[in-house]
């Protein structure tokens, strides 16, 4: 990403934050808002001012997936808003 993005300038960080802390919610996301219903394992690869991407293992092999913001983020702080926000929107899509 270019400089100008403010999310992919701390993409390092935001990853390594959610690959230690937060892979369950990256299956949850997998199985609510994309095809991808049967991750045995996942990890944030990329993330920037319009969403993140997820590598997802499966029994079939490994896919990226993109996952969007609702909107176009220019704040760090942001990330972590829109994170909450699609954890409670994939729960309940999930019942979970």
């Amino acid at each position: 990403m270019t400089a100008s993005d403010p999310i992919a300038e701390g993409a390092d960080d935001i990853i390594g934050h959610v690959n230690a802390d937060h892979t369950h919610h990256l299956i949850e996301y997998l199985r609510a808002f994309t095809h991808v219903q049967d991750a045995t394992d996942a990890r944030m690869t990329a993330v920037d001012r319009t969403g993140f991407d997820i590598e997802a293992k499966t029994p079939a092999g490994t896919v990226v997936e993109r996952i969007p913001w609702s909107f176009t983020l220019e704040l760090r702080h942001q990330v972590r808003e829109e994170m909450v926000r699609l954890t409670q929107q994939a729960q309940a899509k999930l019942s979970i």
